[in-house]
């Protein structure tokens, strides 16, 4: 567990010591041709100097200026911070080391720096996390959903072994695309997780609430006859008596409403 801030290596690196020489010979230049710009002006005003001398300290200096915002620039890239670069203005010489540090609190999952390696430019060096909140990436697989599927309804989520499931969160993202070989359907999930409970990778199952529950009656698909006209459901009003009541169905888990039978 690491805070924000903290430091994470030092690298040796003999491209940041030039770089920092550019962008602070890129200063230096730009020092002298303000300082030159001013003068020429106030020769201008005089009427010492000429206007076409006049343009071509003013020249010199968006070009010097240009060339210091490149190496600023550079020097970002690289990973150095704008409280970095204000320091190396006041510095006489640019060093070969550069700090790496945390750009925010979390979890270091994975380190390859090893003291005294050559590192080259796009090695990963460290796989730092922020574990608080999770991602559940579900594939939807019932392409009559597709069409169902909002960001913003809700999901459960049952995970293996997870005593705190079902888990509930809301769709974040759906994918604009279906994937071409399992031929499903990607959502996102976003899941808090302050004690570290979920881990990546887990398997699990869940189910996408596509309407807002409502206070309603649940019944079984057997419990539903068809009356020639309408659907009905019998309910118990004494230990012998039971009288039928027509229902409108609402919307079924997966199963198929009853309907009559074929003529």
């Amino acid at each position: 567990e690491v805070e924000e801030g903290a430091q994470l290596l030092v690298l040796e690196s003999p491209e940041l010591g030039s770089a920092k020489a550019a962008y602070l010979q890129a200063g230096a230049l730009v020092d002298l041709w303000e300082r030159n710009h001013r003068r020429e002006q106030d020769l201008l005003k005089g009427g010492v100097a000429t206007e076409k001398e006049a343009l071509e300290t003013q020249t010199r200096l968006a070009e010097a200026r240009i060339q210091r915002m490149e190496s600023h620039q550079k020097l970002l890239n690289m990973g150095l911070t704008e409280g970095l670069l204000a320091s190396l203005g006041t510095q006489k010489e640019a060093g070969n080391l550069l700090t790496l540090k945390a750009p925010f609190k979390g979890t270091l999952v994975d380190r390859h720096a090893v003291v005294g390696e050559m590192a080259q430019v796009g090695d990963i060096l460290f796989t730092l996390v922020d574990l608080s909140t999770i991602w559940a990436v579900l594939d939807v697989s019932a392409p009559r959903s597709f069409g169902s599927l909002t960001v913003g309804q809700r999901v459960f989520l049952n995970l293996g072994g997870m005593e705190v499931s079902p888990l509930e969160g809301r769709i974040q993202w759906i994918s604009p695309s279906v994937d071409e070989t399992t031929r499903t359907l990607r959502a996102r999930v976003e899941l808090p997780n302050p004690d570290g409970l979920l881990k990546a990778h887990q398997f699990g199952t869940g189910s996408i609430e596509v309407r807002e529950r409502e206070l309603r009656a649940r019944v079984t698909k057997e419990a539903v006859q068809w009356d020639g006209c309408c659907n009905v459901v019998f309910v118990q009003e004494s230990p012998l008596a039971w009288r039928a009541r027509k229902v409108r169905l609402g919307s079924s888990s997966g199963v198929s409403r009853q309907r009559p039978p074929a003529s």
